[in-house]
């Protein structure tokens, strides 16, 4: 996927999976022709012919073998709504305010997952940017008191100290 369209809310993983998903289509639709022409030669009992012979014969066939799509989500895409929880035990010095974070319990409900790493990836993210948010920030609102420090310019990164020590 070359050019990609405008990102947030996860909408870049979306569009570039649903962009190599066209890009596969596009590819099987090229090979079909070659498959079903091995198909057709078989004789009964021998075994459909393996990837490596199948792209071979395509390649012998001149068959592009590379495909190029695009998707643009529209901004109608982030109207959905994603459900989660999370729970965390801390520890907290009421004197020093220095805290740890002794447990963490992340529930996630990402409906079909398009890659399990990535969808764990985007959680564990979320939850360090939170967590850097809600301890290092400093909340500032406008005269209105809409809080004016909202974007993720303004949140602080966790340093090494800051690591969360026990994985599940």
């Amino acid at each position: 996927m070359p050019h990609g369209g405008w990102t947030g809310g996860s909408t870049t993983s979306e569009a570039s999976c649903e962009a190599v998903r066209k890009a596969c289509r596009v590819l099987v639709d090229r090979f079909k022709p070659i498959h079903e022409k091995r198909m057709a030669e078989c004789r009964d009992g021998e075994t459909v012919s393996s990837w490596e012979s199948l792209v071979l014969a395509a390649k012998n066939a001149r068959v592009e073998m590379a495909a190029q799509t695009a998707f643009v989500s529209s901004p109608e895409a982030l109207t959905y709504i994603n459900y989660g929880a999370a729970a965390s035990e801390v520890e907290i010095d009421v004197l020093t305010g220095e805290y740890e974070i002794l447990q963490t319990d992340i529930v996630y409900d990402c409906g079909k997952s398009i890659n399990p790493a990535v969808d764990i990836g985007k959680i564990e993210g979320a939850f360090a940017q939170g967590v850097g948010f809600f301890t290092s920030e400093e909340h500032r609102h406008d005269d209105q008191g809409k809080l004016i420090n909202d974007g993720t310019f303004f949140f602080p990164l966790l340093f090494l100290r800051d690591r969360l020590d026990r994985a599940p």
